[in-house]
């Protein structure tokens, strides 16, 4: 193997680290902040002054603090204080430094002084610090997106180490062939870390695509709440300018039954009067349009279905948390409740909710009585329809949103009466 091939081998894999640094930047940052061929520009400027040091002078001590110059460049490109783009450069130089010193150790490659020039020429440790650096890059992206409360499955966590791994031993078996031309080492090594480069683009290029979806899902529900609240007050502004343009005719029939002393019917009247008022209740007025529209749409016909509502909702319009997470919660709650109640006599239905934000905190809870039997299954609640296959999923998606957030959910139903708690901790969803 002559130094020739190992400096083709190099240059190949020296490109690759392109990829590397990119993956380790988007750990650090979040938003690019100049043009994209600015960014563009000093990932290829990285390439070529590294490949030029290698080629003329190959000192690792130069290259070194060439390297964390262009690395501080690069990441100059992304929006974030100075102090945390000269740390991330120096990180990101050290990542990549490490698997280096390990695999030329491995090796043989000992007797080396970062002030004159190197000799290394081994094709296939160079190719291996490049696959064990990208493997690093890969689980480090997924550590992040697991702080940032995102799911990563075990399938992604499998692939960033098998993948890698998986054809650098390819790589060494057919090193190890004995049938290895230069043509067909240099071939294999930059198939090799393209496929590598391939497989996790099309991977984030999917994910970023169900991301897409997904936002688009919940713009989607939340022009439905909007629409639903906006519907909601828009019907009872009318009712109330109806009513009050009645209410001097109203008065005039109550003062003529009041001097015929009819007490009846003035009694019979005004209780129709404040059951028409009482038709079109707003159950949640916080400001935070959300929340608004799924309690009083959930609410909207509890009078006409003899439910008495009692609400405590206590929130800032500015609440930060998923939309559709507080949609869940509280649609599933509600729905429950309201289900139960409807099933005891009209003279019984009686439904508590509240909503409380304090200090990062968000408890939650729906009280109502019932008269149903509680089921379980495997000591979970089950649902007592009698088409368990399409309903018993309410608490189940509640949890799933509750764990989001690292809280819990509470449910006590002693002396005939259903009650759940759930309490968020929203400042876990917080990003640094």
């Amino acid at each position: 193997m002559n130094i020739e091939t190992y400096t083709v081998v190099y240059l190949i894999t020296n490109f690759f680290n392109i990829a590397i640094i990119h993956k380790f930047m988007h750990i650090f940052f979040d938003h690019r902040r100049s043009h994209w061929c600015l960014c563009i520009g000093s990932y290829l400027l990285h390439f070529i002054i590294t490949s030029m040091l290698y080629l003329f002078f190959d000192i690792p001590l130069l290259t070194l603090c060439a390297n964390y110059c262009i690395m501080l460049l690069i990441a100059l490109n992304y929006e974030a204080r100075i102090q945390k783009q000269l740390l991330s450069a120096v990180y990101v130089l050290i990542f990549m430094a490490i698997p280096e010193l390990v695999v030329v150790g491995v090796t043989g490659y000992f007797n080396f002084s970062v002030f004159t020039e190197g000799n290394y020429s081994n094709s296939l440790g160079a190719t291996t610090v490049r696959l064990i650096t990208y493997m690093e890059a890969l689980l480090f992206s997924n550590f992040k997106a697991v702080k940032n409360n995102q799911h990563i499955n075990k399938t992604v966590w499998t692939a960033s180490v098998l993948f890698p791994i998986s054809t650098l031993v390819l790589e060494i078996m057919f090193f190890e062939s004995g049938h290895v031309t230069r043509f067909t080492l240099i071939l294999s090594v930059a198939l090799i870390l393209l496929l590598n480069i391939l497989v996790f683009y099309l991977y984030d290029s999917l994910a970023s695509s169900y991301m897409k979806i997904a936002k688009t899902a919940v713009l989607e529900k939340e022009k439905e709440l909007y629409y639903n609240q906006c519907h909601i007050m828009q019907n009872s502004t009318k009712d109330l300018q109806a009513f009050r343009h009645d209410l001097n005719n109203q008065f005039a029939v109550i003062s003529e039954l009041l001097d015929a002393e009819k007490y009846e019917s003035v009694k019979i009247h005004v209780q129709g009067l404040l059951k028409k008022t009482g038709d079109k209740m707003i159950y949640s007025t916080t400001g935070h349009t959300p929340i608004d529209s799924i309690i009083n749409y959930k609410l909207q016909n509890a009078v006409n279905d003899h439910i008495q509502v009692k609400t405590e909702v206590v929130v800032p319009m500015d609440l930060e948390i998923d939309i559709s997470d507080i949609i869940t919660i509280i649609g599933n709650l509600l729905d429950n409740a309201l289900c139960a109640v409807k099933q005891l006599p009209k003279q019984e239905r009686i439904l508590s909710f509240k909503l409380m934000y304090n200090r990062d905190r968000l408890f939650i809870q729906t009280s109502n009585p019932y008269i149903t039997t509680v089921q379980y299954e495997n000591g979970e609640i089950v649902t007592a329809k009698d088409d368990k296959q399409n309903h018993g999923f309410g608490l189940k998606n509640i949890e799933k949103a509750v764990e989001k957030y690292n809280g819990f959910m509470e449910i006590n139903h002693e002396n005939m009466t259903f009650t759940v708690d759930v309490l968020l901790y929203l400042s876990s969803m917080q990003c640094d």
